[in-house]
């Protein structure tokens, strides 16, 4: 039986890594979902696969 895994959640219906994208994923029968977790400046988790946030929203800038 095939296991469905949601890549960042469901990114193709809600930006990735996002609640948003988690819970739609979960909705749309995902078994999982591969999130990826970064630490920001001040050291608190957030859900980001990049670096920056240069691909998905045009800013150089790294989360703080």
């Amino acid at each position: 039986m095939p296991i469905l895994i949601g890549h960042r959640g469901a990114p193709g219906l809600a930006p990735e890594n996002t609640i948003e994208s988690l819970e739609l994923a979960q909705r749309a029968g995902a078994d999982a979902v591969e999130i990826d977790v970064r630490t920001s400046a001040d050291g608190r988790p957030v859900l980001l696969h990049d670096r920056t946030f240069e691909r998905l929203w045009g800013s150089p800038a790294a989360p703080s």
